[in-house]
């Protein structure tokens, strides 16, 4: 095992005796001549030279520690960085999780409560409990939303309606009590046209979306 870093160092030797020979010279010589010019100078020169040695050591010490700490600090801003983008991935997914959970349980709500659940027959009886007179009525799918993962799950209806002669009161009783119902039932749209010389009454155009299980 001794052999390869034998081999290796033999392989270099070559190469950092040339890098020693362009600095310092053959036998030296850079180095003996930068050594006796430094002799040849007058002392006030020597010592100029000596200081501007070591102030440029100086600097580059100095320089050397700036830079580290320089290095240190982008270190630790990258180091925040990353921890602030896991902590928000993590709030992120839990967040998902929560939302994700939260749906299920409003699919499996529209499952349970819905299953077996017909449109007509619910405001037939609604409308019979307030004295609501109702008429036309017609189911359609609702337009589909890309974005809306519901549709996917459970089958969107849309179910048009017209309560004609019918007054405010009567209404918002009607539009509350769909609201209130346990069919997860939402009032989408609802246009009132007023009757010509009758100022208690209207026509009414109502579109009501409900959710109801995938066949």
């Amino acid at each position: 095992m001794a052999v390869i870093p034998s081999v290796v160092s033999d392989r270099l030797s070559p190469f950092f005796l040339k890098i020693r020979e362009k600095i310092l010279g053959v036998n030296n010589e850079n180095l003996d001549f930068l050594i006796d010019t430094f002799y040849k100078l007058t002392p006030s020169q020597r010592n100029g030279v000596t200081a501007g040695g070591v102030a440029a050591i100086a600097l580059f010490v100095i320089c050397s520690i700036a830079l580290y700490f320089m290095q240190v600090n982008s270190l630790q801003t990258e180091l925040d960085k990353s921890l602030h983008a896991i902590s928000s991935f993590r709030a992120l997914r839990l967040e998902d999780q929560e939302v994700s959970g939260k749906f299920d349980g409003l699919v499996d709500s529209i499952n349970r409560k819905n299953k077996g659940f017909y449109f007509k027959p619910f405001f037939e009886k609604l409308s019979k409990k307030i004295n609501v007179e109702f008429t036309g009525i017609s189911e359609r799918d609702a337009p589909a939303d890309p974005t809306d993962p519901l549709p996917k799950k459970v089958k969107v209806t849309n179910v048009d309606m017209k309560l004609p002669k019918i007054s405010i009161p009567k209404l918002l009783t009607f539009v509350m009590e769909i609201e209130k119902s346990n069919h997860f039932l939402r009032v989408q749209d609802i246009k009132i046209t007023g009757q010509y010389g009758n100022k208690l009454y209207f026509d009414v155009q109502l579109t009501i979306r409900g959710y109801v299980p995938s066949t």
